[in-house]
């Protein structure tokens, strides 16, 4: 069995999968002041509750949109498990064939929905995830991911500018950026990946 973990902004998700059924998932706050040892007491209560030995884990994988907890999850995996969770990111294959600007800036959210779409879904996929930040993943029709944006809710007209500021305090790694075309183009998608929204 592999111990599959989402560390997003607001939730971190644990999904226990065998060969291609996931067999139980689990929700977790996610709380950067938490230490490896909280976060493994949670990961050994959640094993108790399922009624399976830690020993019955094969391995890990980690996805992760808050840098802070990577190290801190990891080390928790490692002090249930005995074994360290392989990160998803720059450097790790993936069979992701990436074709944006900069593919380095690519989460490793937006990295794992797209392999995984590709893997249940015939290509060309446009692929949204609906959580903390909304994102739009852009997938061709040969599996390669071609672009994809995000952003997050708009300001109420009562509140101005701070609940964007608030919002965009909780969250991290996304980049504010002004939506334009470049001049005598029009492009249909971001090869890039930025904020989507605009601040009047």
């Amino acid at each position: 069995m592999i111990l599959a973990i989402d560390v997003g902004n607001t939730n971190i998700v644990m999904g226990f999968i065998e060969g291609d059924t996931i067999v139980d998932k689990y929700r977790l706050s996610t709380n950067s002041n938490e230490t490896a040892e909280e976060y493994a007491i949670k990961l050994h209560s959640v094993l108790d509750l399922m009624h399976l030995e830690p020993s019955a884990l094969e391995g890990a994988v980690l996805a992760t949109v808050v840098p802070p907890l990577a190290r801190t999850i990891s080390k928790a995996v490692v002090l249930v498990t005995g074994k360290a969770p392989i990160l998803v990111g720059p450097g790790v294959k993936t069979g992701l064939n990436i074709k944006t600007d900069n593919p380095g800036e690519l989460g490793a959210d937006m990295v794992v929905g797209a392999v995984a779409a590709i893997a249940k879904y015939p290509a060309p996929i446009i692929l949204f995830d609906l959580g903390t930040a909304t994102t739009a993943s852009v997938i061709d029709k040969n599996g390669s991911f071609i672009g994809g944006g995000g952003g997050g809710p708009q300001s109420a007209p009562e509140s101005g500018n701070d609940c964007l500021i608030a919002y965009e305090s909780t969250i991290t790694g996304i980049v504010s950026a002004s939506i334009s075309p470049h001049p005598g183009e029009r492009p249909v998608v971001g090869k890039g990946l930025y904020r989507v929204d605009e601040r009047g």
